[in-house]
């Protein structure tokens, strides 16, 4: 009986003991379980933007475009260059003249609205303008914006429809009114070209009053 009730007394321990342990690691693991289905949720949410990320990326936008601008200059340029080479080839003008060519067919834009207005709001802007007065093509052969975007240099076809872009200063464009003028640097065309012509007769001139001089003085002796 004593045996009986000792053998009754360590089953009844090992069974509670069981239990318990068995109760226990059924806990851990609903934590396991819960944890590992936390961490999936988690893992699911998406990143919100902040206004940090924001300013981030308009700033990386705005190094792109003057990126893109810097790069429009540089093939401009480059062209420049090699018209220059095949002038020269050719036995054609100088790059200054060719350069100075250029800027009286050129002028300025500024007041623009930065990170708004660009090459192609501005080339179509210019070439509707001055449509009627281009039959040949569009009016504007190339745009060259600062890298800022606040100014630009407009090369048109002619020196004419150069002349008549000046009448397009004031007019707004995206709330802000253009300022449209002559580029830094700019001659008169017809202004040198009466300087070149006076400069050439100058020396027959002399040349003229010399001989009269000469005349005069012989007769008068």
């Amino acid at each position: 009986s004593s045996s009986s009730s000792s053998s009754s007394s360590s089953y009844s321990s090992s069974s509670s003991s069981s239990s318990y342990s068995s109760s226990s690691s059924g806990r851990r693991r609903k934590r396991k379980r819960r944890s590992r289905g936390e961490k999936k949720r988690g893992g699911k949410k998406k990143k919100k933007k902040t206004a940090f990320d924001v300013v981030a990326a308009a700033t990386a936008a705005e190094e792109d475009a003057r990126n893109a601008a810097a790069a429009a200059h540089m093939r401009q340029q480059l062209a420049l260059a090699q018209q220059w080479v095949q002038s020269q080839a050719n036995g054609g003008h100088s790059l200054n003249e060719k350069m100075q060519e250029r800027k009286t067919r050129e002028v300025y834009v500024g007041n623009l609205a930065m990170n708004i207005v660009n090459t192609e709001m501005l080339s179509e802007v210019f070439n509707n303008a001055l449509a009627s007065l281009s039959p040949e093509g569009p009016a504007v052969l190339g745009v060259n914006m600062s890298p800022d975007n606040k100014f630009a240099f407009v090369e048109l076809r002619t020196i004419a429809l150069s002349d008549a872009a000046q009448h397009l200063d004031g007019v707004e464009l995206c709330g802000r009114n253009m300022k449209v003028g002559r580029p830094k640097g700019w001659v008169d065309p017809s202004a040198e070209a009466k300087a070149t012509a006076a400069a050439a007769e100058a020396p027959t001139v002399a040349s003229g009053v010399k001989a009269t001089t000469s005349a005069a003085a012989a007769a008068a002796a």
